[in-house]
């Protein structure tokens, strides 16, 4: 859905949208990013405690580890959109 949302941003140029407008949406989609990018961290080190737990008990750890690989996964997903919105919004605060 990010994507799209920044694919159609750019394709319809913004219409309607004032400068400031701009540069606050520039600055939330990094906010934004970063944030998301933060619980995937938090989500990996979670499962990482799981995976240490199911090891000391002796109990599958499977699920721990699909966990911490999907947030891995949500995390590298979510870097590259940031890229990619960085690529179109950094201009929005450079002409600030």
């Amino acid at each position: 859905m990010a994507f799209q949302l920044e694919l159609w941003l750019e394709i319809t140029g913004y219409k309607g949208w004032s400068s400031e407008d701009k540069q606050m949406a520039a600055y939330g989609g990094f906010i934004g990013t970063g944030i998301v990018v933060a619980f995937c961290m938090c989500g990996t080190v979670i499962a990482a405690r799981g995976v240490q737990a199911a090891d000391r008990t002796g109990e599958p750890n499977v699920i721990a580890w699909i966990g911490a690989t999907l947030c891995l996964f949500a995390a590298a997903v979510w870097v590259m959109l940031g890229v990619a919105w960085y690529s179109q919004a950094w201009r929005f605060i450079k002409n600030a």
